[in-house]
Protein backbone atom coordinates (compact mmCIF):
# COMPACT_ATOMS: atom_id res chain seq x y z
CA UNK A 1 0.00 0.00 0.00
CA UNK A 2 1.88 3.47 -0.97
CA UNK A 3 1.38 6.45 1.66
CA UNK A 4 0.95 9.97 1.00
CA UNK A 5 2.26 12.50 4.31
CA UNK A 6 -1.43 13.67 4.20
CA UNK A 7 -2.70 10.44 5.08
CA UNK A 8 0.10 9.69 8.03
CA UNK A 9 -0.91 13.14 8.97
CA UNK A 10 -4.35 11.80 9.90
CA UNK A 11 -3.74 8.77 11.29
CA UNK A 12 -4.26 7.64 15.00
CA UNK A 13 -0.74 6.45 16.77
CA UNK A 14 -0.83 2.76 16.62
CA UNK A 15 -1.94 3.68 12.98
CA UNK A 16 0.97 5.31 11.87
CA UNK A 17 3.34 2.59 13.77
CA UNK A 18 2.29 -0.30 11.47
CA UNK A 19 2.22 2.02 8.22
CA UNK A 20 6.03 3.43 9.22
CA UNK A 21 6.87 -0.62 9.72
CA UNK A 22 5.07 -1.08 5.89
CA UNK A 23 7.42 2.01 4.88
CA UNK A 24 10.57 0.17 6.07
CA UNK A 25 9.91 -3.42 5.03
CA UNK A 26 9.34 -1.91 1.65
CA UNK A 27 12.10 0.35 1.45
CA UNK A 28 14.65 -2.93 1.99
CA UNK A 29 14.53 -3.19 5.87
CA UNK A 30 14.55 -6.82 7.73
CA UNK A 31 13.08 -8.30 10.57
CA UNK A 32 10.54 -5.35 10.58
CA UNK A 33 8.23 -6.07 14.04
CA UNK A 34 5.75 -3.98 15.86
CA UNK A 35 5.71 -4.35 19.38
CA UNK A 36 3.00 -5.12 21.50
CA UNK A 37 0.72 -2.07 22.43
CA UNK A 38 1.53 -1.79 26.14
CA UNK A 39 4.51 -2.61 28.23
CA UNK A 40 6.29 -1.65 25.11
CA UNK A 41 9.29 -0.19 27.24
CA UNK A 42 9.15 2.78 24.90
CA UNK A 43 10.32 1.27 21.42
CA UNK A 44 7.50 1.03 19.30
CA UNK A 45 9.14 -0.97 15.84
CA UNK A 46 12.11 -3.13 15.51
CA UNK A 47 13.76 -3.31 12.49
CA UNK A 48 17.11 -4.50 10.62
CA UNK A 49 19.48 -2.32 8.35
CA UNK A 50 22.02 -4.42 7.03
CA UNK A 51 23.84 -5.60 10.24
CA UNK A 52 22.65 -2.98 12.47
CA UNK A 53 19.55 -4.04 14.64
CA UNK A 54 16.79 -0.78 15.45
CA UNK A 55 14.90 -0.07 18.25
CA UNK A 56 12.51 2.97 17.00
CA UNK A 57 10.22 5.14 18.59
CA UNK A 58 7.33 6.71 16.96
CA UNK A 59 5.81 9.52 17.24
CA UNK A 60 2.91 11.06 15.08
CA UNK A 61 2.60 15.05 16.00
CA UNK A 62 1.19 18.25 15.14
CA UNK A 63 4.15 19.51 17.09
CA UNK A 64 7.77 19.29 17.52
CA UNK A 65 9.08 16.23 19.46
CA UNK A 66 10.56 16.85 22.61
CA UNK A 67 13.76 15.22 24.96
CA UNK A 68 11.44 12.79 26.26
CA UNK A 69 11.22 10.72 23.13
CA UNK A 70 14.75 10.91 22.79
CA UNK A 71 15.55 9.21 26.49
CA UNK A 72 12.31 6.41 26.20
CA UNK A 73 14.26 5.26 23.10
CA UNK A 74 17.85 4.92 24.21
CA UNK A 75 16.04 2.87 27.67
CA UNK A 76 14.16 0.71 25.73
CA UNK A 77 17.25 0.20 23.28
CA UNK A 78 19.03 -1.72 26.14
CA UNK A 79 15.78 -3.71 26.79
CA UNK A 80 15.62 -5.44 23.39
CA UNK A 81 19.10 -5.55 23.20
CA UNK A 82 19.26 -3.77 19.58
CA UNK A 83 22.35 -1.96 18.24
CA UNK A 84 20.93 1.25 17.68
CA UNK A 85 18.00 3.93 18.94
CA UNK A 86 15.70 6.08 16.42
CA UNK A 87 12.74 7.87 16.66
CA UNK A 88 10.50 8.62 13.58
CA UNK A 89 7.94 11.53 13.50
CA UNK A 90 5.66 13.18 10.81
CA UNK A 91 7.15 16.79 12.24
CA UNK A 92 10.55 18.12 13.57
CA UNK A 93 12.70 17.61 17.15
CA UNK A 94 13.07 20.68 19.49
CA UNK A 95 16.66 21.77 19.97
CA UNK A 96 16.61 20.15 23.20
CA UNK A 97 15.96 17.01 21.53
CA UNK A 98 18.58 17.23 18.83
CA UNK A 99 21.46 18.47 21.81
CA UNK A 100 20.33 15.22 23.43
CA UNK A 101 20.54 12.88 20.67
CA UNK A 102 23.73 14.66 19.45
CA UNK A 103 25.25 13.33 23.20
CA UNK A 104 23.78 9.30 23.32
CA UNK A 105 23.57 9.22 19.72
CA UNK A 106 20.06 8.09 19.21
CA UNK A 107 19.10 8.63 15.59
CA UNK A 108 16.33 11.20 14.74
CA UNK A 109 13.86 11.00 11.51
CA UNK A 110 12.30 13.61 11.08
CA UNK A 111 8.78 14.41 8.31
CA UNK A 112 12.72 14.84 5.48
CA UNK A 113 13.13 11.43 6.12
CA UNK A 114 9.42 9.73 5.68
CA UNK A 115 9.05 11.42 2.40
CA UNK A 116 12.27 9.64 1.82
CA UNK A 117 10.52 6.24 2.71
CA UNK A 118 7.01 7.41 1.02
CA UNK A 119 9.53 8.00 -2.34
CA UNK A 120 11.29 5.03 -1.80
CA UNK A 121 8.27 2.44 -1.47
CA UNK A 122 9.14 -0.62 -3.69
CA UNK A 123 6.40 -3.06 -4.51
CA UNK A 124 9.32 -5.52 -5.97
CA UNK A 125 9.96 -6.48 -2.20
CA UNK A 126 6.70 -8.35 -2.09
CA UNK A 127 7.40 -10.15 -5.37
CA UNK A 128 10.86 -11.43 -4.24
CA UNK A 129 9.14 -12.47 -0.66
CA UNK A 130 5.69 -13.05 -0.91
CA UNK A 131 5.17 -14.00 3.04
CA UNK A 132 7.16 -10.85 4.17
CA UNK A 133 3.94 -8.81 4.22
CA UNK A 134 2.75 -10.22 6.49
CA UNK A 135 5.12 -12.03 8.34
CA UNK A 136 8.21 -9.98 8.36
CA UNK A 137 5.97 -7.92 11.35
CA UNK A 138 4.63 -9.37 14.30
CA UNK A 139 1.08 -10.02 14.83
CA UNK A 140 -0.28 -8.14 17.86
CA UNK A 141 -3.22 -10.65 19.36
CA UNK A 142 -6.57 -9.25 19.24
CA UNK A 143 -8.11 -8.39 22.63
CA UNK A 144 -11.91 -6.86 22.17
CA UNK A 145 -12.25 -3.61 24.07
CA UNK A 146 -16.01 -3.54 25.24
CA UNK A 147 -16.98 -3.91 21.13
CA UNK A 148 -15.38 -0.71 20.22
CA UNK A 149 -12.05 -1.81 18.91
CA UNK A 150 -11.15 -2.57 15.64
CA UNK A 151 -9.99 -5.15 13.98
CA UNK A 152 -8.49 -6.07 10.44
CA UNK A 153 -10.40 -9.26 9.01
CA UNK A 154 -7.41 -10.37 7.26
CA UNK A 155 -4.01 -9.71 9.19
CA UNK A 156 -6.45 -9.87 12.94
CA UNK A 157 -4.35 -6.19 14.00
CA UNK A 158 -6.17 -4.03 16.09
CA UNK A 159 -6.69 -0.53 15.66
CA UNK A 160 -8.82 2.21 17.60
CA UNK A 161 -12.02 2.51 17.62
CA UNK A 162 -12.04 5.38 14.88
CA UNK A 163 -9.76 3.89 12.81
CA UNK A 164 -11.34 2.64 9.06
CA UNK A 165 -9.33 1.26 7.14
CA UNK A 166 -6.29 -1.13 7.76
CA UNK A 167 -2.50 0.29 6.87
CA UNK A 168 -0.99 -2.95 5.69
CA UNK A 169 -3.82 -4.70 3.84
CA UNK A 170 -5.41 -1.45 2.89
CA UNK A 171 -9.14 -3.07 3.43
CA UNK A 172 -11.91 -2.04 5.81
CA UNK A 173 -11.26 -2.52 9.61
CA UNK A 174 -14.55 -4.58 11.61
CA UNK A 175 -15.41 -4.40 14.80
CA UNK A 176 -13.67 -6.74 17.48
CA UNK A 177 -16.58 -7.45 19.21
CA UNK A 178 -18.13 -8.84 15.71
CA UNK A 179 -14.65 -10.74 14.72
CA UNK A 180 -15.21 -12.57 18.30
CA UNK A 181 -18.35 -13.69 17.75
CA UNK A 182 -16.35 -16.18 15.19
CA UNK A 183 -16.15 -19.23 16.64
CA UNK A 184 -12.87 -19.98 14.13
CA UNK A 185 -10.82 -17.19 14.92
CA UNK A 186 -11.29 -18.18 18.70
CA UNK A 187 -10.50 -21.85 18.46
CA UNK A 188 -7.00 -21.29 16.64
CA UNK A 189 -5.75 -18.68 19.32
CA UNK A 190 -5.32 -15.57 16.92
CA UNK A 191 -7.92 -13.61 19.00
CA UNK A 192 -8.82 -13.94 23.26
CA UNK A 193 -11.88 -13.18 24.74
CA UNK A 194 -12.44 -10.18 27.10
CA UNK A 195 -12.28 -12.11 30.23
CA UNK A 196 -9.31 -14.12 29.18
CA UNK A 197 -6.60 -11.41 28.71
CA UNK A 198 -3.15 -12.32 27.39
CA UNK A 199 -0.90 -13.60 29.63
CA UNK A 200 2.43 -12.10 30.22
CA UNK A 201 5.39 -14.07 29.59
CA UNK A 202 8.63 -12.88 32.34
CA UNK A 203 11.52 -14.10 30.99
CA UNK A 204 15.57 -13.61 33.15
CA UNK A 205 15.83 -10.59 30.61
CA UNK A 206 12.83 -9.13 31.65
CA UNK A 207 14.00 -9.79 35.44
CA UNK A 208 17.30 -8.09 34.59
CA UNK A 209 15.74 -5.26 33.11
CA UNK A 210 13.54 -4.78 35.70
CA UNK A 211 16.86 -4.85 38.66
CA UNK A 212 18.36 -2.64 36.44
CA UNK A 213 15.52 0.28 36.02
CA UNK A 214 15.44 -0.02 39.65
CA UNK A 215 19.04 0.69 40.32
CA UNK A 216 18.90 3.23 38.08
CA UNK A 217 16.01 4.96 39.57
CA UNK A 218 17.57 4.78 43.14
CA UNK A 219 20.94 6.15 41.88
CA UNK A 220 19.07 8.97 40.01
CA UNK A 221 17.25 9.84 43.31
CA UNK A 222 20.58 9.93 45.40
CA UNK A 223 22.94 10.73 43.35
CA UNK A 224 21.77 12.20 40.23
CA UNK A 225 22.89 15.53 40.28
CA UNK A 226 26.63 13.94 40.03
CA UNK A 227 25.07 11.54 37.22
CA UNK A 228 25.96 8.82 38.71
CA UNK A 229 22.89 7.04 37.43
CA UNK A 230 23.95 7.44 33.59
CA UNK A 231 27.17 6.16 34.37
CA UNK A 232 25.51 3.35 35.37
CA UNK A 233 23.63 2.52 32.21
CA UNK A 234 26.81 3.54 30.19
CA UNK A 235 25.59 7.14 29.31
CA UNK A 236 29.02 8.12 29.56
CA UNK A 237 29.08 11.43 27.57
CA UNK A 238 25.90 12.67 29.68
CA UNK A 239 27.25 11.38 32.90
CA UNK A 240 29.88 13.75 32.71
CA UNK A 241 27.89 16.64 31.58
CA UNK A 242 25.68 15.42 34.28
CA UNK A 243 28.64 15.59 36.98
CA UNK A 244 30.03 18.68 35.65
CA UNK A 245 26.35 20.68 35.47
CA UNK A 246 24.61 19.28 38.28
CA UNK A 247 22.42 17.21 36.61
CA UNK A 248 21.98 19.76 33.72
CA UNK A 249 21.46 22.38 36.19
CA UNK A 250 19.15 20.23 38.38
CA UNK A 251 16.12 20.14 35.33
CA UNK A 252 18.16 17.30 33.56
CA UNK A 253 18.51 15.76 36.62
CA UNK A 254 14.57 15.93 37.82
CA UNK A 255 13.98 14.66 34.24
CA UNK A 256 15.65 11.77 33.88
CA UNK A 257 13.98 11.20 37.54
CA UNK A 258 10.24 11.32 36.46
CA UNK A 259 11.46 9.12 33.29
CA UNK A 260 12.88 6.58 35.05
CA UNK A 261 10.10 6.72 37.58
CA UNK A 262 7.43 6.41 35.19
CA UNK A 263 9.30 3.07 33.51
CA UNK A 264 9.93 1.73 36.82
CA UNK A 265 6.21 1.92 37.43
CA UNK A 266 4.98 0.47 34.21
CA UNK A 267 7.88 -2.43 34.49
CA UNK A 268 6.74 -3.24 37.91
CA UNK A 269 3.67 -3.20 36.81
CA UNK A 270 4.46 -6.15 34.26
CA UNK A 271 6.18 -7.85 36.67
CA UNK A 272 3.24 -7.85 38.51
CA UNK A 273 0.67 -9.15 36.23
CA UNK A 274 3.23 -11.78 34.98
CA UNK A 275 2.47 -13.26 38.73
CA UNK A 276 6.09 -12.14 40.09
Amino acid sequence: MRYKMEQLDMMEGHEFEYAVADLLRHNGWRDVEVTQGSGDYGIDILARRKSTRYAIQCKRYKSAVGVKAVQEAGLGTDYYHCDAAAVITNCRFTKNAQNLANTTGVKLWDRDFLAKLIEGYEDEYDELDPQAALAGIREKPVVPIGGTARVCPKCRREFLSNSVRCPICGIALTSAAELSRQPAALASGTMHSANEPEKIKWTPACEQYYESTQTAFWLCLFLGVFGVHRFYQNKIGTGILWMFTCGGFVVGWLVDLINLGALWSRVSNQRRAAGK
